[in-house]
């Protein structure tokens, strides 16, 4: 069963609750007196999920007055201005807090290709099943919110043990000329609060990569979007931009990749080059934003190009590109010896 998201008004009273020094039974009933019913055990993964990002309601200057400021250049670290900064990292804006040289910067860098994620151990004999989706794209006008409402709670019954999203989760800001025009949600405030409310939320994990579009926000306000989402949903989890390791296996290893550029004429070209590139090479490969699909097992790598969940935009209609709609299911089964030996995939595209 999908889990029950947590409101504001919770995070506010478990965050006083555990600053003024309640215990978690007390935190427990001080929850239970507002109407709401949480177990113990999710009060405390609340907890540590939140206990560095939520700020507590307070007389703090608006942040706004900040992020403005910060946008022109770094600032003095007053106490003011710690305390609208400490506002804005609950927000998600990538704040940078030098304490020896007495200011404060906003930045507007992703490091790419960070520390690997490793998936859970599973067994040498087992079969682990996963599902892989990408390009979203909350805020288009052109999502096909409908096909993923039915196509991630589907992956869930047919077996999935985990998500991998391979970015673009938003369709982000100014990406080209016109683009606004394509916006049915201008701002990464309005495409957060369309996630929230639209993104099917699932019994198993979902990860989830940042991509070029996400990255916008970062670039033009040094907010990320997708930490602020994954940090707000008890289902996802964030793993960085552009790329990441996925240990499957001590010696079975998927790279997903959320790459740059227009597809090639030849559809597997590029995840050709990309597999050439990967040393050592991994099992598997998968990356997003081309919009395509695409199935291509080359030089012993299974190399994938996961469909999209928005339709033809006007962008797209220009260069004559058509997209492809759905998502992935792969069944992986891992040998006696710890390798992946066999791998089924399958594309889902429709109800």
């Amino acid at each position: 069963m999908p889990r029950k998201m947590w409101s504001d008004d919770e995070d506010q009273l478990v965050h006083h609750g555990r600053a003024d020094g309640l215990t978690m039974p007390e935190v427990q009933g001080a929850l239970l007196a507002a109407g709401h019913t949480r177990t113990l055990k999710a009060i405390e993964e609340r907890w540590r999920r939140i206990r560095k990002t939520v700020v507590p309601i307070s007389d703090a200057p608006a942040p706004d007055e900040l992020l403005g400021l910060l946008l022109r250049g770094p600032v003095e670290a007053t106490k003011d201005n710690l305390d609208a900064a400490r506002a804005l990292l609950a927000l998600g804006h990538m704040v940078d807090v030098d304490l020896g040289g007495n200011e404060i910067a906003l930045s507007r860098h992703v490091e790419r290709g960070e520390s690997p994620v490793l998936a859970d151990e599973i067994g040498n004999g087992q079969e682990i099943t996963i599902g892989l989706i990408s390009d979203t794209h909350h805020g288009s006008k052109y999502r096909d919110i409908e096909l993923l409402s039915y196509v991630l709670p589907e992956l869930e019954r047919r077996g999935a043990q985990i998500i991998y999203h391979a970015g673009d989760l938003f369709d982000g800001n100014r990406m080209y000329r016109g683009h606004e025009f394509e916006l049915e949600a201008i701002g990464a405030d309005a495409q957060y609060e369309m996630a929230v409310k639209e993104h099917p939320a699932l019994g198993i994990r979902q990860k989830i990569l940042g991509g070029n579009h996400d990255e916008s926000f970062i670039k033009q306000i040094g907010l990320d979007n997708v930490s602020r989402f994954c940090d707000f949903r008890d289902d996802c989890d964030f793993i960085g931009y552009h790329a990441a390791d996925i240990q499957i296996t001590d010696t079975a290893r998927m790279v997903l990749m959320h790459p740059t550029g227009g597809v090639s004429y030849a559809i597997s070209y590029k995840l050709q080059k990309f597999i050439e590139k990967e040393v050592p090479r991994p099992a598997i490969f998968a990356c997003g934003h081309f919009h395509v699909a695409c199935f291509f097992p080359y030089t012993g790598t299974l190399g994938i190009m996961i469909p999209t969940f928005q339709t033809q935009t006007p962008y797209l209609r220009q260069k004559a590109l058509s997209p492809i709609l759905g998502a992935v299911l792969l069944r992986l089964r891992i040998s006696d010896s710890g390798k992946l030996s066999d791998v089924w995939w399958e594309w889902m595209a429709a109800a």
